[in-house]
């Protein structure tokens, strides 16, 4: 398992909860159809160019929210 699909894999987890339509996925390893059709519903959700490969746009989306999801849960909690 690489490295790449392991964070994909666990910011797709943290964003899930509060994105409505978020597809849960359990892993298996591998960047397949299901993976694809995810990155996609993700990436029509956020109006990015729906292309099912997590490139930069997708990649920095995650991130940002990642992050925005990560400060207001330590502001709640800490």
């Amino acid at each position: 398992m690489s490295k790449g699909y392991f964070i994909v894999n666990t910011y797709s987890d943290t964003i899930a909860n509060p994105v409505k339509n978020a597809v849960i996925l359990n892993p298996n390893g591998y960047f397949g159809s299901d993976t694809r059709d995810a990155v996609r519903t993700f990436q029509k959700v956020f109006s990015l160019s729906q292309t099912g490969a997590v490139n930069y746009q997708t990649w920095y989306k995650i991130s940002y929210i990642l992050s925005a999801v990560t400060d207001m849960t330590n502001s709640i909690y800490n």
